[in-house]
C-alpha cells in the first residue's frame, strides 16, 4: 500500500510505500518512486528545495524524527520521541513529540533550535502544517470532546472556531474573553 502525504509547488510528492510488511518514505517525480532508504520511515512533507521532514519508527524505541536533504537524513536529536509532519521553504520543520508522561506537544525546529509550543490549551497537540510565515498549525486535543483547531504565530495563538460549538461553550462573550486571539468564524 502506497500513500502521498505531502507535495511541494515543483511536484515532488512524498509518502510512505509497505514492502514485505515494512514501510519506506518515498519520493515520487515525473512518474518515478525513489526509497529514501531508511526502513519503518513515513515522509509527511517536502518544500521546494527538496528538503524532507521524515519520521521514523524504532524497533523497541521511541520515534524519531529526521530532515533529509541531498540524500542525506539528519536525525533532529534535540527533539526526542517526535514525529517530524511538515517543512516550510526555510526549512523550519514542524511536528509533535512524546513528553515522559506520554502526552503529545507540538514543536518547532530549525536551524536556530526547537520551540515547544505546548499543548495550546489541550491535553495534548500535534503541529501539521507550517506556512513561510512561521504560522503553524496544530489542533488541541482534549479528553473526551475534541476541540478547536488553533494555529501559532511567533507572537501569539488563535483559536480557529468550528461551526456549532458555540452552544457547547456558553455564551460569545465568555468564549471572546478566553480567547482573545482567535480569528473572526468562517461560517
Amino acid at each position: 500500500m502506497t500513500k502521498a502525504y505531502g507535495v511541494n509547488n515543483l511536484g515532488l510528492v512524498v509518502g510512505e510505500s509497505e514492502a514485505g510488511g515494512v514501510f519506506h518514505a518515498f519520493v515520487w517525480e515525473a512518474g518515478r518512486m525513489t526509497d529514501l532508504g531508511v526502513p519503518e520511515c513515513t515522509a509527511y512533507g517536502i518544500n521546494d528545495r527538496g528538503q524532507i521532514a521524515e519520521a521514523c519508527s524504532r524497533e523497541g524505541g521511541p520515534n524519531a524524527s529526521f530532515l533529509y536533504r541531498g540524500g542525506t537524513a539528519t536525525e533532529l536529536t534535540d527533539v526526542p520521541r517526535a514525529r517530524a509532519r511538515a517543512i516550510d521553504n526555510s526549512g523550519q520543520v514542524v511536528g509533535e513529540f512524546r513528553t515522559s508522561s506520554s502526552s503529545s506537544r507540538a514543536f518547532s525546529w530549525s536551524a536556530d533550535g526547537v520551540v515547544d509550543l505546548s499543548t495550546l490549551g489541550g491535553n495534548s497537540a500535534q503541529a501539521y502544517a507550517v506556512n513561510e510565515l512561521g504560522q503553524v498549525v496544530a489542533p488541541p486535543r482534549r479528553v473526551p470532546a475534541p476541540q478547536s483547531t488553533r494555529f501559532s504565530t511567533p507572537a501569539r495563538t488563535h483559536r480557529l472556531r468550528h461551526a456549532g460549538r458555540d452552544k457547547q461553550r456558553g455564551s460569545r462573550r465568555r468564549q471572546r474573553r478566553r480567547n482573545c486571539g482567535r480569528l473572526p468564524d468562517w461560517r
